[in-house]
Formats: structure tokens, sequence, C-alpha cells
């Protein structure tokens, strides 16, 4: 699925001028019709939105201010003042997508009783993420930033996830909050790489979410069995 799609589930609405067009008194010629405006917050989630397809259809490269003002029907300082400048657009296009991403996860995992079933549910509500939102805007989240703040908005996404699964592993297995991270870690690094084959067509989800389980719970027990000795 595409970044469109992904957007279509924003609590805040799209705003339905930036697709429209009127035409010139003076030319007779088509062209974008300006945005209505909107409350702050309905206009940022337009401007993500609107950003988020020009990644998917164009790449980083597309990704502009003034691309993004054109797309969005604003003018470059309603951009601006959105987001400072353009590492200040990745830092909130990669800090939405994870913080959407980990919230679906965790919605998933509360369902579940147990690390097992947890695992289960996470990688299914991580793979349903990550087809919905497109492989570009998860590609930020992978790749090296372009600035200091840029990396560390990122950095702090993967941070979340690694305490967060460390602190669920120590709840069912003897191990130090140092181990417990390092294999948070290595799992969730791991997933990245099996989604990627997922998304190639080379493994199933239900292959994905087998191996993920296996790796997770057999480096745990493997850990928990040394500390031991």
């Amino acid at each position: 699925m595409t970044a469109r799609t992904a957007s279509a589930r924003r609590s805040a609405p799209a705003d339905p001028s930036t697709s429209s067009t009127s035409i010139s008194p003076a030319t007779g010629d088509r062209r974008p019709a300006r945005a209505k405006r909107l409350p702050a917050a309905e206009r940022r989630a337009a401007l993500l939105d609107a950003a988020a397809e020009l990644l998917e259809t164009g790449g980083s490269d597309a990704l502009r201010m003034d691309a993004l003002a054109r797309a969005a029907g604003v003018s470059r300082p309603v951009v601006y003042e959105h987001f400072g400048d353009r590492d200040g657009l990745l830092a909130t296009l990669i800090e939405d997508y994870g913080t959407r991403l980990q919230a679906r996860i965790a919605a998933a995992v509360a369902e579940e009783d147990g690390l097992e079933a947890e695992l289960r549910a996470a990688v299914r509500g991580y793979l349903a993420g990550v087809g919905e939102q497109g492989a570009a805007l998860r590609g930020l989240l992978r790749s090296t930033g372009p600035s200091p703040a840029v990396e560390q908005v990122r950095s702090d996404i993967w941070e979340r996830g690694t305490k967060r699964w460390a602190a669920r592993y120590r709840r069912d297995f003897v191990i130090g909050q140092a181990e417990a991270e390092a294999l948070a870690a290595f799992h969730l690094h791991g997933l990245w790489s099996l989604s990627d084959r997922w998304l190639a067509g080379k493994l199933s989800a239900r292959r994905v979410e087998e191996l993920h389980l296996a790796i997770v719970m057999g480096s745990l027990a493997e850990v928990a069995r040394r500390r031991e000795a």
C-alpha cells in the first residue's frame, strides 16, 4: 500500500481543498486552489500527509519545502512555520511514523497474555503498519540522518522500542538490564530484516512471525541458562 493509504487512517482529516483546482480569470488556465484555513493540528496533519505522498512518489529528493507547499496548496511560510526547515520536516515525519507504528503494536500486544502471544501480536501489528504506510517512510527510520537533530529523533524511536521490550523480557527471564537491552535491539533489527524479505515476497507473514518468535524465545532462554550456570 502507499503512503496515501496510511494517511487516510489519521485522526485528522485531509483537507479536501488541496486537490481541487480553480481557473485563472486572466488566462483561463487551471491552477491548484489555495487550501482553506485549518486549525493548526489539522494543518500539520495535512502537511504530513502531503509530505508522505511526495516521499512515496518521488523519493527523498522530492521532499522539499517549496514542493510541499505546492502539493498542500499553501504558501511556503506556512510550511516553514510548522517545521522550521527541511530537517525539521524530516524529523517530524520520522517521529510521526515511529510513534504511530509503536502505538499500533502496543495496542495489539495489550490484548494478549504471555510473552509468546505478545510477540506474535507485535509482529502482526508491525507488518500491518509497514504494509499500510509504504516503503519510503519506513526507509527514513533506518537510513542515516542528514543532521544530528534528525538522527536523534530516529535514535530515540529505536531506543523506546528497545527499552520497552527489554523491560518485558525481564518479567519472564532472569537477565540483566544491559543484556536485555542488547537482546531487544538485536531482535528489533532482526525483525526489520525479516520484514524486508516479507515485503519482497520471499517470506510469508506467518513465517516472519514464527522466525521472530524462535529467535527471541531461543536467545532469551539460552542467555538465562548461561547466566545461571
